[in-house]
């Protein structure tokens, strides 16, 4: 499931009959769900020729709200105040855990290279050899089944049939991965074979390695809440090392698990705050009956989080709704925001997603399933254009948008209520 953050981006992710009549039976089905939703969330009905959607937060909203966390560290709460707020009901206990196999990049080839001491390349893990010195690079690319390591003076070193090749450099030396975009001060990296692609993975870290690689938050944030992402992101390695996605690897570098950046998040005049941050937290995780809870996060939670069953299927009990006066914090521009779009453009949208050919939207028509919160991933979405009335979930409503616009006109959550004119 995906943890969005203050640095990322969220993914992207019938026929036609003559209708007529029961606008009044939907509106009254609307209002009746939303009597018990927020006031001025839950989707809500609206009719014209331009709709504009606005909307409160950035991400799923489930767990932690990175931004609210920050508001709340700076109200003078503790780290442990504001895991209790975020997780009602879990422990914070100590339980050293080992580091996660992480894969930084899939791609066909790569230029790997090291700032010092030379790259060492073994075919089994075990038996090393060294290649080239400070500088000069290697790159990993494919030949037939086999993984193909080129050294600058054209040497090769060709791994078993369907095998991975390993890479270790020297501690204090920085290793240069260019299918990642990052540079990595821990670990080793595997290339191994995946499709007709390389899966590139970085294991060996221990889990402070691991973490002062996550790129989640600003290092220049206050303690308490560096600390309070720390043990979160620890906690949610921990859950991905028990149930790992892979059998070469146990959680992927981008977004749709944790943004794990490599060297960048430590560099720069606060990057030994992360550092430190975790390290006053090492070994700490959070638990619910003696195992690690599903620790999730989003950047923004537009002053109300969501149950995690309304998200997603499981009913967990420290994942709850419940207001956040401390969402709206200092930088947030998430926190409240809104998008203006024709008639024909959301028509135009809805077809280039397959959701059918209305025409130009005159109504939007929330109802049904509305989260507590007032978001509307699982309400019924009913639209209506001049060609036609097509029906559909608010995820997907947000999806056939956020597909077809660029980023500055994404909707941010589906924490949302429609106007028209």
């Amino acid at each position: 499931m995906a943890v969005d953050s203050p640095f990322a981006k969220m993914p992207r992710r019938s026929g036609l009959r003559r209708w007529a009549g029961g606008l009044a039976a939907i509106v009254a089905l609307t209002t009746a769900c939303d009597a018990s939703t927020p006031a001025g969330f839950g989707g809500g009905s609206a009719v014209g020729t331009t709709f504009t959607i606005a909307g409160a937060g950035f991400g799923h909203g489930v767990g932690m709200s990175q931004y609210g966390a920050r508001g709340r560290a700076d109200a003078g709460q503790s780290v442990q105040q504001i895991l209790d707020a975020y997780y009602p009901g879990a422990s914070l206990t100590h339980t050293p855990i080992g580091g996660p196999r992480v894969r930084v990049a899939t791609a066909s080839s790569s230029a790997v290279t090291v700032t010092s001491g030379p790259l060492n390349v073994s075919t089994d893990g075990a038996g090393y050899r060294t290649v080239g010195g400070a500088g000069q690079g290697v790159t990993i690319a494919r030949s037939g089944s086999s993984i193909v390591v080129t050294a600058a003076t054209g040497a090769k070193i060709v791994g078993a049939s369907g095998k991975p090749v390993y890479v270790g450099w020297a501690v204090g030396g920085l290793l240069g991965v260019s299918a990642a975009g990052r540079s990595y001060d821990r670990g080793r990296l595997v290339a191994q074979p995946s499709g007709s692609s390389i899966e590139f993975v970085l294991d060996t870290m221990t889990m402070d390695d691991y973490l002062n690689g996550l790129g989640e938050v600003p290092s220049s944030w206050p303690v308490e809440a560096l600390k309070a992402q720390a043990i979160a992101g620890r906690t949610f390695a921990a859950t991905k090392i028990a149930a790992p996605r892979s059998t070469t690897y146990d959680l992927d570098s981008g977004i749709v698990d944790q943004s794990f950046i490599g060297t960048s998040q430590t560099v720069g005049s606060t990057g030994q705050r992360w550092r430190d941050a975790v390290s006053a937290t090492s070994g700490s995780i959070l638990t619910s009956g003696g195992t690690p809870i599903l620790a999730t996060y989003s950047s923004s939670n537009g002053g109300f989080s969501e149950r995690s069953e309304y998200v997603w299927s499981s009913a967990l009990p420290y994942l709850v709704a419940a207001a956040d006066p401390f969402d709206a914090a200092t930088g947030n521009t998430a926190a409240n925001w809104s998008r203006t779009f024709t008639g024909a453009e959301l028509g135009s949208y809805l077809k280039a997603a397959g959701r059918g050919s209305v025409g130009s939207v005159t109504q939007v028509v929330f109802s049904g399933n509305i989260g507590a919160s007032g978001r509307v991933d699982k309400a019924t979405v009913t639209v209506t254009g001049s060609a036609g009335r097509v029906s559909m979930t608010g995820n997907q409503f947000r999806s056939a948008i956020n597909a077809a616009v660029p980023t500055s006109r994404d909707l941010l959550s589906t924490r949302i209520v429609i106007t028209g004119r």
